[in-house]
């Protein structure tokens, strides 16, 4: 059973404010330890396996996901987002002060599973509270509020992550907005309320789904996009730390300053989708420019952080745009059928299971600077599909 969300359009200003808030807080939290997870994990796995554990968490979250109905209506998703948030700091505590490789280990899955569920919680506030032709304008703000903490945050991780020891200091500072969130959401969304939900049979609306072609194209757009996510946030530090031979605090900046699409492009591209242009163009240029720069990537042998950050502006750029393209297309299409935001919250788990697998099995065979045109294939193939989409406008 999935769930439907009959809902009432009245959200007021300071719902919107606070669901604002929250995703800032909820954001800082996770960029924070995002880019030097990996420089974690290594210190207890080779990596080739590091992308076997993010799949596993993007695994178990894709079941709690598919299990949220049952879940929310008994205990509501204000409950679900109190509880998973004390769970949260709880793991990265662990995270921070355990030795033990098997307690690491298995809090990241546990930390990797809860973000995506956090955020579906939000979204359905924010879905409730937006109208059709309002969407792509509220959801680039929120989008762009994520942005924010997503460029400041690398910054100050990467100035931790040289020495081990140091690099813990990084999961107490995200445990900190964790507290935040947490005392957010339980002092202001109580007495919110994001809709009813009521059982219904899973079968039916994905078969729903699939019958939908436009829906299944934007939902293979949304996996290539978190797919572009996995392979940034996994293999892009690892490859420019280990094989580029640049400094965590280089590549901490590096990651800030490739961000700033998200801030700059993501309300214009939301307005412009709104009112001129519509989804489907943005779309496939931002494929194309992601596609390119991950083809480049094994061809640039020189250590210049100019460049480097050029290269990876241009695949963020890409994502950028594809993010708020895929975002508005969705969820003015899914107006009056909110049942189907989880099945199409499962693109970010599935993509997180099949990249990390992908890359793991290439680094098998390869060595990292050459898996990556491999990503600008699997980029172009997610082209054809959205060629044929049916545009907003």
């Amino acid at each position: 059973k999935m769930f439907k969300v009959s809902t009432k359009r009245h959200a007021t200003d300071s719902k919107f404010l606070y669901i604002l808030v929250s995703a800032l807080f909820l954001s800082f939290h996770y960029f924070l330890v995002t880019y030097v997870n990996s420089s974690l994990l290594s210190q207890f796995l080779e990596r080739s396996k590091i992308g076997f554990l993010y799949a596993l968490g993007a695994l178990l979250s894709m079941i709690v996901i598919l299990n949220m109905p049952k879940i929310i209506s008994k205990f509501s998703a204000y409950r679900v987002m109190i509880s998973l948030s004390v769970v949260e700091i709880g793991i990265l505590f662990l995270l921070a002060f355990s030795s033990e490789a098997i307690v690491v280990l298995g809090a990241f899955i546990v930390h990797h599973a809860i973000s995506p569920i956090l955020l579906l919680c939000l979204n359905t506030y924010l879905e409730d509270g937006s109208s059709s032709k309002n969407m792509g304008q509220s959801r680039g703000t929120f989008l762009t509020i994520i942005a924010i903490a997503s460029i400041i945050s690398p910054m100050v991780s990467g100035n931790f992550a040289e020495n081990p020891e140091t690099l813990r200091t990084v999961y107490v500072l995200s445990a900190f907005f964790m507290v935040l969130f947490l005392l957010t959401i339980w002092k202001n969304f109580k007495n919110q309320k994001a809709g009813v939900y009521k059982a219904i049979d899973i079968k039916k609306e994905f078969l729903e789904f699939t019958q939908d072609k436009n829906l299944v194209r934007i939902g293979i757009a949304a996996i290539m996009l978190h797919f572009i996510f996995s392979w940034l946030i996994i293999y892009l530090p690892l490859f420019l730390a280990n094989e580029m031979g640049f400094s965590w605090s280089e590549i901490g900046t590096l990651i800030s300053v490739t961000l700033l699409p998200f801030l700059l492009f993501q309300i214009p591209v939301g307005e412009l989708s709104d009112k001129k242009y519509g989804e489907k163009e943005f779309l496939i240029a931002g494929l194309l420019f992601a596609s390119l720069a991950f083809l480049i990537f094994p061809f640039i042998s020189v250590k210049s952080f100019f460049v480097w950050t050029f290269i990876v502006f241009v695949a963020r750029a890409g994502a950028s745009v594809m993010e708020t393209s895929i975002e508005s297309y969705f969820y003015k299409k899914s107006k009056g059928r909110d049942e189907l935001i989880s099945i199409f919250s499962l693109a970010s788990p599935i993509a997180f299971i099949f990249g990390p697998l992908f890359g793991s099995v290439l680094l098998l065979f390869f060595p990292i600077a050459q898996i990556f045109p491999f990503a600008s294939l699997v980029l172009l193939i997610g082209v054809l599909f959205t060629i044929p989409l049916k545009d907003t406008l």
